[in-house]
């Protein structure tokens, strides 16, 4: 019987069975046709299934094996009938047509099926092909077959997703739209967009087509220099005027706006994005308050252009926060899947894929960075604030600023005696200075000295004047060069989002936006004084703390921590994509997992008799929020640990503010390792 020689586990199982009962009768007494359908069957690498005979005997290899589950190998050598009970209905037209003599091709078919005990949605495309004898009569049926199941699921979420965001980018309260190519062509406007040029259709028209009114005010010039230097424009009140309909007068507006330009990574800009708001009626509120108070027109003019530069960075971070939160979440569910997939074709000895798959999630790495610098800037990024000694992280980082300045820049430290605590994200200070030493840097060309100066100081309301901080005690901290400097109209936009002196391609225009943004967070702010062809100084002003300081950090966790036999974990996550890796990943892990899609969910789960070692919840779900379960998990059992995920929630400003303790926080996307190593440091913690 050598057409049953080879096939691996379902080769030998057809070798091991006694059919001396079955209908076929044994091995040595089936037709030619039979012997050499299975000899191919064994061999071929796609699932392939026979069917035959009047009692439709099922045969079935290895491949084929996988789609059965928990039904292998009690399947082989069964009715067919009785194989896939459950979906027979739907099954046994098909069989029918191909024992009729007729071949069938499905691409895509969708069952539920109990394979593995349980319903599951499950997607297939195959062949049905009947098998003839010599003269023509059907004998069975020959069947390729894939399962596509996560293929279509995956396919699935994309598009969800992406129809979100274009909901989300819709019903911005700001107006937004994308310029293509040179000519500035309107390829996507939202609503409020639509509304500000009178709910006229531009998709498709160039700017000077779409509005043709604007010709002569400027922004076609604007969007020229924003579009062939590459450097984003920012207009702040700028007076434009509409047509909302043709034989209307032109109406005058006021908008906040900036045209950044577009570009794929290493190529030339190939768009602009238009962001703004129109801010006529609050413009109108003003001068009506400056002409009724003539007394405060010089402290208005004091205090405008801070005011202009909170109200810019405020609209641009209520955009980019919000976005950011749900375009985490889908760098999550496209992070995660990646790297499941390349570790199980790593398994199967399949390389072929891994540049791709490296390539996937090397650019969703991108994009989550550039997502962190945006809630940086908009003051929305996730803290990890403890109390510091601001001597003793500029000491740790010094040596890294030494080599960042070069041979041609001298560095002087010089730090007062008994600098105050205070309490801030470690991470986040030390970067703020290799920021700002950077840039120091890149001023000296020729060479020169960067200063780095701390001392503790008390300032006054006076001295705080412009800004929404409390007369107190604060660390100032002096990043200062003897640089070129810089002039008055460069000074007064050196902290917006996007603005850049440097060539392109050459800086981002958010270094000193996300210091701005990360010190006025923490709860202190920054400063800048400059004189061109002398040198700049930026302050750092952060306040004291009166609390004593953290305990130590934990012990980091192994790469490859130790499985989790027997411990139970409730994982609450409601995107679906992120939800289902996470279960197989620490399933895998040997922990017993279960999963609730809201919080809600959750919270039923919790009341239930389950004892749970672990929750592990997203902090944006549906209904209660991940903290409020987390409070409800605590209150049904005490010993219970908690981990947090976030893309950005707006109350998880800071770990001191909106976390216990003993609570743990773990930012999207995140690595599966990275997962597995904070789970595993908070079950240390548990100890």
């Amino acid at each position: 019987m050598k057409f049953l020689e080879g096939g691996g586990d379902t080769g030998r199982l057809l070798r091991q069975l006694d059919w001396s009962n079955s209908p076929l009768g044994p091995p040595s007494s089936w037709p030619a046709q039979l012997r050499t359908l299975v000899g191919l069957m064994l061999e071929v690498k796609q699932g392939v299934l026979i069917v035959w005979g009047p009692s439709q005997v099922t045969l079935y290899n290895d491949h084929y094996a996988e789609m059965l589950g928990a039904r292998h190998p009690s399947a082989m050598g069964q009715p067919f009938c009785k194989v896939w009970y459950e979906i027979w209905d739907r099954v046994e037209p098909i069989i029918s047509a191909a024992y009729a003599g007729r071949s069938t091709q499905m691409d895509d078919i969708a069952f539920e099926m109990l394979r593995n005990g349980y319903p599951e949605e499950t997607h297939f495309s195959f062949s049905y092909t009947p098998v003839r004898d010599d003269d023509g009569a059907v004998l069975g049926m020959f069947c390729a077959c894939s399962e596509i199941t996560q293929r279509v699921i995956s396919e699935r979420a994309v598009a969800a997703q992406a129809r979100q965001l274009e909901s989300l980018f819709d019903a911005s309260p700001s107006f937004m739209a994308f310029l293509e190519g040179p000519e500035h062509r309107f390829s996507l406007t939202n609503a409020s967009y639509r509304a500000l040029i009178g709910h006229r259709d531009p998709i498709g028209k160039t700017v000077r087509e779409a509005l043709p009114e604007v010709e002569g005010q400027g922004f076609f010039e604007m969007l020229d220099e924003a579009y062939h230097s590459g450097r984003a424009v920012v207009g702040s009140g700028t007076e434009i005027q509409f047509r909302r309909t043709p034989d209307a007068p032109p109406e005058r507006r006021f908008v906040n706006f900036i045209y950044q330009p577009l570009q794929a990574a290493g190529k030339a800009v190939n768009g602009i994005l238009v962001v703004g708001a129109d801010v006529t009626d609050q413009l109108a509120i003003s001068d009506r308050l400056t002409r009724d108070n003539a007394s405060l027109a010089q402290r208005a003019a004091d205090t405008e252009e801070q005011l202009r530069q909170a109200q810019k960075m405020e609209a641009v971070g209520q955009l980019t926060g919000g976005i950011a939160h749900d375009f985490n979440n889908m760098l999550q569910g496209i992070v995660l899947p990646l790297q499941v997939i390349r570790k199980r074709l790593a398994s199967n000895g399949d390389d072929t894929l891994d540049r791709y798959i490296d390539a996937g999630i090397a650019s969703a790495r991108r994009a989550s960075a550039l997502t962190q610098r945006l809630l940086a800037f908009s003051r929305r990024q996730a803290l990890d604030e403890r109390v510091i000694e601001v001597a003793d992280s500029i000491y740790a980082i010094e040596p890294l600023l030494r080599s960042t300045c070069g041979e041609n820049i001298a560095l002087s430290v010089r730090l007062a005696d008994n600098l105050w605590p205070v309490k801030t994200d470690v991470h986040q200070f030390e970067s703020a200075l290799l920021n700002l030493a950077i840039n120091a840097r890149d001023a000296m060309p020729g060479g020169g000295t960067l200063s780095l100066e701390a001392e503790n100081v008390v300032l006054s309301g006076d001295e705080l004047a412009g800004t929404d901080l409390a007369a107190g005690e604060f660390v100032q901290v002096c990043v200062i060069d003897t640089g070129v400097g810089m002039p008055p109209s460069v000074l007064s936009r050196a902290f917006d989002p996007f603005y850049t002196t440097k060539p392109l391609g050459q800086g981002t225009g958010l270094g000193l936006s996300m210091v701005y943004g990360y010190l006025r967070q923490t709860g202190g702010y920054a400063s800048i004084d400059s004189i061109e062809g002398k040198g700049t100084c930026v302050r750092l002003c952060l306040p004291r703390s009166l609390e004593t300081g953290d305990a130590g950090d934990l012990q980091q966790a192994a790469v490859s921590p130790p499985e989790q036999r027997g411990q139970s974990v409730l994982i609450a996550e409601d995107d679906a994509v992120v939800r289902m890796v996470l279960v197989d990943l620490l399933r895998e892990r040997g922990w017993r997992v279960t999963e609730a899609t809201d919080g809600t969910q959750a919270m039923a789960l919790l009341a239930g008799t389950t004892r749970f070692d672990l929750l592990l919840s997203d902090v944006g779900l549906p209904g209660p929020n991940g903290r409020q379960v987390a409070d409800y998990a605590r209150s049904r059992w005490p010993r219970i640990r908690i981990l947090l995920m976030t893309g950005y929630a707006a109350e998880v400003a800071t770990k001191g503010s909106f976390l216990e303790f003993d609570m743990a926080l773990i930012v999207k996307p995140f690595d599966h390792d990275a997962l597995l190593v904070k789970v595993e440091e908070v079950m240390q913690a548990a100890g």
